[in-house]
């Protein structure tokens, strides 16, 4: 926990976002149940301000199957850093691509370039790759999917993002293409 809270401080610092409030954990809490509703989180929208708040409205979004509102909550956040591009966006936009159209080769680059500058992005961008995977079919492709998974599920048992992806991930390789 301490070692933990000590990397999540230091990525705070370094992206200069402010942590979302209780409210938010609560309603990715009720995500996860499939006890969160549209008006839910419409009540919420106070607490989705700034580029935290904005990540943690698509990392729900993501999770209840919404992709198309994840995509364009994605696109928007603002620039709070001197990346060349929007903290968050590729990331977001990655899963949401991955879910519907598939991922196109510019945004898993970019995607798998800010996980690797911001950490806790990870379990957002191997979920995205993951799902791809499992499209793809073929010999292996869920396995492949299994095995590109299997980090991201032993995060989940400490980790609710990594929860939330895993629950994004059986949502859309359930759902019939």
């Amino acid at each position: 926990w301490e070692r933990g809270s000590a990397l999540s401080l230091k990525n705070a610092a370094r992206a200069r976002f402010i942590p979302a409030p209780g409210r938010v954990t609560t309603a990715k809490i009720r995500a996860l149940a499939g006890r969160l509703t549209p008006e839910d989180l419409d009540q919420l929208e106070d607490d989705f301000s700034g580029n935290c708040g904005q990540l943690e409205r698509a990392r729900i979004l993501l999770a209840l199957g919404r992709w198309a509102e994840a995509q364009r909550t994605a696109l928007s956040i603002p620039v709070l850093s001197p990346l060349p591009y929007r903290m968050g966006e590729p990331c977001c936009l990655a899963m949401a691509e991955a879910a519907t159209t598939g991922l196109t080769p510019q945004t898993l680059d970019r995607a798998r370039a800010e996980a690797d500058e911001f950490p806790y992005l990870v379990p957002i961008r191997t979920v995205a790759e993951a799902v791809e995977a499992a499209r793809r079919g073929g010999p292996g492709g869920k396995a492949q999917a299994e095995i590109l998974l299997a980090p991201v599920r032993k995060m989940a048992a400490w980790d609710l993002d990594a929860r939330l992806c895993i629950a994004a991930y059986e949502i859309v390789v359930s759902r019939p293409q």
